[in-house]
């Protein structure tokens, strides 16, 4: 048994998850982000969800490219599968998480 045969079921199953999870990953960062910025310097919402969703559909389109070109050496026809279900959604979940944790980059005023 590979490991691609070992991951391949996990990663689809995570992969049908992560858009979900990618949602309250940003809601919850820029939550945090709201609370800690004053208004004046705060990211506008709009421009958040524009950020977000432009890095989770190219960080989506890469990680599906990675997932097919990793799967498909050894996994059979059903083998794009793997990155458009599995890798793909994933790598969406990770732009989007570091497009959540570069809002921590603005720091808060100083407190005088």
């Amino acid at each position: 048994m590979t490991m691609l045969d070992r991951l391949f079921l996990p990663a689809m199953a995570f992969g049908l998850l992560s858009p979900f999870l990618a949602i309250a990953v940003a809601m919850v960062l820029y939550g945090r982000h709201a609370a800690r910025v004053e208004a004046e310097r705060r990211m506008p919402g709009w421009a958040y969800l524009l950020a977000a969703a432009a890095a989770a559909l190219i960080g989506g389109f890469f990680g599906m490219l990675w997932g097919v070109d990793f799967a498909c050496p050894a996994a059979g026809n059903l083998c794009g599968l793997f990155g458009v279900f599995g890798t793909g959604p994933v790598a969406g979940l990770l732009a989007v998480t570091l497009v959540g944790l570069a809002l921590f980059l603005i720091p808060p005023k100083p407190k005088s």
